[in-house]
């Protein structure tokens, strides 16, 4: 949502993040009019992006910052919240382990998507460790290529794509 915000323009995402308070002067100064007319696009914007469930939920706002500020309580929560999913997450990363029966391409769609979660939480996870983790799930059908990969010595190279 921010970059869909960002990109209708910098003065409508610059709404959600400082707010706005309506002035105790009519609307006739023209910052004060385009302040307020990026309040109201975002809100537009983010109402048009809910699911009739999520939008009852922010209904009572007034501004979009207040919208904002409770999506971002409801989808985060606090920060107790946050570190036990964070704890979750880093408990999934870990315990990565390809099947047997599993394609490489259905691993790796797992695997994006626990260091997605991460990432998406805030924490900074580097491509090398994610390599390296990867590297040691694999099923031993890959172990060929896993100690070439080792011995060539070139994990410094390798993005996660």
């Amino acid at each position: 949502m921010q970059t869909y915000l960002s990109t209708l323009s910098n003065d409508i995402w610059e709404a959600v993040v400082n707010g706005y308070t309506t002035p105790s002067t009519p609307l006739t100064n023209p910052s004060n009019k385009k302040l307020f007319e990026s309040d109201y696009k975002a809100k537009n914007a983010i109402i048009c992006g809910m699911v009739d469930s999520e939008l009852v939920k922010i209904m009572g706002c007034k501004f979009v910052k207040e919208m904002w500020d409770k999506l971002k309580s409801i989808h985060e929560g606090d920060k107790k919240i946050k570190e036990a999913n964070m704890q979750s997450f880093r408990a999934q990363f870990e315990g990565l382990k390809m099947n047997y029966a599993e394609y490489i391409t259905t691993y790796m769609l797992g695997v994006n998507e626990v260091i997605n979660s991460i990432r998406g939480m805030g924490e900074k996870i580097e491509d090398k460790v994610t390599i390296k983790k990867i590297l040691r799930s694999l099923t031993s059908i890959f172990d060929v290529k896993v100690l070439s990969i080792e011995e060539a010595n070139v994990m410094n190279f390798f993005t996660l794509d």
